[in-house]
């Protein structure tokens, strides 16, 4: 991924977008447009090992920065990783 925008007071209001490559040659990259409104998607429905997880979203950047501060401390179900959507969050 790209940068942390943790110290420069903008992660808030990037949290929950997700990054996408463009370009000829994909080697650009920009905010999916998709990503910009809220509610933000931050993890897709979704099934691990049998078991359905429902889709996760976040309404505002406060929400949006807990959720994601959530999933990097406790991780989430299956053994996944902290959802790309939280990429741009505070680290």
């Amino acid at each position: 991924m790209c940068c942390s925008t943790g110290f420069t007071g903008w992660a808030a209001l990037l949290c929950g977008t997700t990054v996408e490559r463009t370009g000829h040659d994909f080697r650009d990259t920009a905010l999916a447009s998709s990503s910009i409104l809220y509610p933000r998607t931050l993890v897709e429905p979704h099934t691990v090992a049998g078991v359905s997880y429902p889709l996760v979203t976040c309404g505002d950047p406060n929400v949006c920065e807990n959720m994601c501060s959530s999933f990097r401390e406790k991780g989430r179900p299956g053994g996944l990783p902290p959802p790309e959507a939280c990429a741009m969050c505070k680290p």
